[in-house]
């Protein structure tokens, strides 16, 4: 080497480490943004689960109000139709006995809609459902008996029949609540597992 070519050698290699200073620093940046939109994806990710999550509590409550409430309407029909056997018999006529069977049958519809509702958001929190449903049936159903027979013959065995009828109404209006609690949040930890 002459001493002209050490002084272009020299230039090449600053040039050449000038690039590699450029390639390293537009990789380190290139890692930069990609770690950067990595975190972005993925906080994004999270926060559309957490609105979903969110829009689906949301309508699980919202229908589960509707359920409360259709089931608590057909219980206070209950209750307040056997309460005339214990304290007004006379009360208890035809008039009022229809009066009665339509708001249940009025109840009965929109508290179905409510639980496919609930079956098309959570089939768990549905089957739960679906023994108080029963029981409601079959309380309401010896209620309509009793309430018949009561019309038939005024008698003491039919206002005891309508005097059980109010105590076990009693006993579902106690029970009620705390159960459809219990399954509400059985749906609600049910999606947060998923």
């Amino acid at each position: 080497m002459n001493a002209a070519g050490a002084p272009l050698l020299g230039s090449l290699n600053s040039t050449v480490a000038a690039l590699l200073g450029s390639l390293i620093g537009g990789v380190i940046a290139l890692l930069g943004a990609l770690i950067t939109n990595i975190v972005v994806l993925k906080t994004e990710k999270r926060r559309r689960e957490s609105v979903t999550e969110a829009a689906y509590i949301n309508a699980l409550r919202e229908n589960f109000s509707g359920v409360f409430a259709q089931f608590f309407i057909v219980v206070h029909a209950i209750e307040w139709i056997t309460w005339y056997g214990d304290n007004d018999p006379d009360a208890i006529d035809k008039n009022s006995i229809k009066s009665y069977e339509d708001e249940v049958h009025s109840a009965y519809r929109t508290l179905l809609g409510a639980m496919t509702l609930t079956a098309s958001l959570n089939l768990q929190a549905y089957e739960e459902m679906r023994p108080i449903l029963k029981n409601l049936y079959a309380l309401e159903a010896r209620t309509g008996k009793a309430l018949r027979n009561f019309v038939l013959r005024r008698s003491p065995s039919t206002i005891e029949e309508l005097h059980v009828c109010k105590a076990e109404t009693a006993k579902m209006l106690d029970t009620l609540p705390p159960e459809l609690s219990r399954i509400m949040a059985l749906a609600e930890h049910a999606n947060k597992r998923q």
